[in-house]
């Protein structure tokens, strides 16, 4: 091979990996978006308000966890006092 097939081949090479980088950005972009979709749409689902989904947003992990411990813990509490017709 030839230094100016070399040379033309590589320059076809990095054109080829520059296309396929724009195609993995575009690709990137639209799966974000579809989970950004997917998100809306449950949020919308199970009716979270802008306002409680940013203060869920605002909560770290741990902070979450401790939140849905106490949801459980206040649930079963009112099962059992249904059940046990006190109410």
């Amino acid at each position: 091979m030839t230094r100016e097939k070399v040379a033309s081949e590589l320059l076809r090479v990095r054109e080829q990996m520059e296309k396929l980088r724009k195609k993995e950005k575009q690709l990137q972009d639209q799966k974000k978006e579809m989970d950004e979709m997917e998100i809306l749409k449950v949020t919308r689902k199970i009716g979270i308000t802008p306002e409680q989904l940013q203060l869920l947003n605002s909560l770290n992990e741990k902070e979450i966890e401790e939140f849905l411990k106490e949801r459980r813990n206040d649930l079963e509490a009112e099962k059992e006092i249904i059940e046990n017709g006190k109410i």
